[in-house]
């Protein structure tokens, strides 16, 4: 493209500021590098350089910005070695700290006498590169923007899901309340109407024989609402209560809960079995209380009165974890009932003694402590039962 075209290359000087065009020769041979075309903005801007119209390139070269000064001339050196474009965006300065951006561009072609000719375009893009950077901060706005929305929408779900769950507990509490008074109701009313018709048939019973009997189903009565009670505190007790780390004497504890039935009936009579071995034993007291308390109470209530009973417990206590075993040759679980036996308030028959809480809230309190139970049952032959809890050392 010759200087005329390029004069009149609207395609250029409408699009860009000023325009610079330039060659230069290596080896130069005594010949200097040369501006070929200078714009009149360019002209304006660097008249130091163009004084009495002379277009000296090293003049117009001290206006370069020092770093880019060395980009250009690492770039000469590559394309020299390589006969590759010169391509880039260098800030020239004006007075003071101003400076204007132009893109360069300089393609080497090799004369006949074997030196290189590099021609030249240099290109004001300052206002593009306003531009540039004016969108550039927008999109950054915009972005930091829509960041900020995705933010907030992602706490206000994490809140909605909240109050989705919420919401779910607390329609799952009104049930179990509901489901709890209409219990409560039932279980407590009837053995207070039974005690109520006892002390009304004591008062005209005859003999002393008749007498104990009577004392002795008013016993059964209130004991029925003793357990029930006890049910429902162990239920509060488990809801409400915290985990707590406690070191746990285990054949202790066991001791304890057997000399807590040794009132019942013919409770004297069983046969109990207590084999522990292994470490120290940590964890939530309160909840292993209630689940080795439940169920040996109900070894203890459902042993069979055909043989003479017996419940077998055997614990090891690993670094880990600790298992507990206990195995009874009482009256057993019908497999039918099996799949329900977990289940709040169930009760496998209406004879069944208890409030129908008690494996409930077994299953309940080993899954506040990370612990699992397996019960495998036979009809007549007996029940055993495998806890499985973390052994959670201070």
């Amino acid at each position: 493209m010759t200087i005329d075209e390029l004069k009149h290359k609207s395609v250029l000087t409408d699009n860009f500021d000023s325009i610079i065009t330039y060659q230069s020769i290596f080896p130069n041979k005594g010949k200097k590098p040369y501006f070929s075309y200078i714009s009149e903005n360019a002209h304006a801007r660097y008249q130091t350089a163009f004084e009495n119209n002379s277009l000296e390139y090293d003049k117009i070269l001290t206006h370069l910005n020092k770093s880019d000064l060395k980009k250009l001339k690492k770039l000469e050196r590559v394309a020299l070695r390589d006969m590759s474009r010169i391509e880039g965006e260098f800030r020239f300065h004006l007075e003071g700290d101003q400076y204007r951006w132009y893109f360069v561009q300089s393609t080497p072609s090799k004369e006949l006498d074997g030196s290189i000719v590099f021609n030249g375009l240099l290109l004001d893009i300052t206002e593009q590169k306003k531009a540039f950077c004016s969108t550039k901060k927008s999109l950054s706005e915009e972005l930091k923007l829509k960041n900020e929305l995705l933010s907030k929408q992602t706490e206000l779900n994490r809140a909605n899901q909240k109050l989705v769950e919420s919401n779910k507990a607390l329609h799952k509490a009104k049930e179990d309340l509901d489901s709890f008074l209409h219990s409560l109701s039932h279980d407590l009313k009837a053995p207070i109407a039974s005690l109520l018709g006892l002390i009304n048939v004591s008062k005209i019973a005859g003999s002393k024989e008749e007498m104990k009997l009577l004392l002795d189903k008013k016993e059964q009565s209130i004991m029925k609402m003793d357990g029930f009670i006890n049910d429902i505190l162990d239920y509060t007790r488990n809801n409400q209560n915290g985990i707590k780390k406690d070191s746990i004497d285990l054949e202790s504890l066991i001791e304890g809960i057997f000399e807590q039935y040794s009132h019942l009936n013919e409770a004297g009579s069983i046969l109990k079995t207590t084999s522990i071995n292994g470490g120290a034993f940590v964890n939530d007291k309160l909840r292993i209380s209630i689940i080795l308390n439940n169920i040996i109470s109900n070894a203890i209530k459902y042993r069979s009165f055909h043989t003479p009973s017996y419940i077998k417990i055997h614990a090891h206590i690993a670094p880990e974890e600790v298992s507990i075993k206990i195995s009874d040759n009482g009256i057993g679980i019908h497999p039918r009932h099996m799949d329900k036996i977990f289940n709040k308030f169930y009760k496998a028959s209406e004879s069944a003694k208890g409030s129908g809480l008690g494996l409930y809230i077994v299953k309940e309190s080993l899954s506040k402590i990370g612990g699992t139970i397996e019960i495998q049952s036979v009809p007549n032959e007996g029940t055993e039962i495998l806890l499985v809890v973390p052994n959670q050392p201070l």
